[in-house]
């Protein structure tokens, strides 16, 4: 499961801070679709393997690896409404 590199600028006016925040959130949505997909699978695998055969070892990665995605996004939104807010 690879993540595409994504940097995007925070632009300063209201229809785009709009715009910008639309895409955060269908990028946490996504980033919660994969972790939910990451437990699914490492739950499947559950019982079936050994702790450190490297099927188990890859789906605790994928688990890490998704679980920093959705913390990595929900940063980005939380600065986001921290812009939002009148000074």
């Amino acid at each position: 499961m690879g993540y595409e590199l994504e940097s995007i600028a925070t632009p300063r006016d209201g229809a785009d801070l709009d715009a910008h925040q639309t895409v955060l959130e269908a990028r946490w949505q996504k980033a919660n679709e994969r972790l939910a997909q990451a437990l699914a699978s490492y739950a499947a695998l559950r019982g079936r393997v050994l702790p450190g055969d490297p099927g188990w070892l890859a789906a605790q990665l994928r688990i890490a690896e998704a679980r920093q995605r959705c913390r990595e996004v929900a940063d980005e939104l939380a600065l986001l409404d921290l812009s939002l807010e009148p000074a």
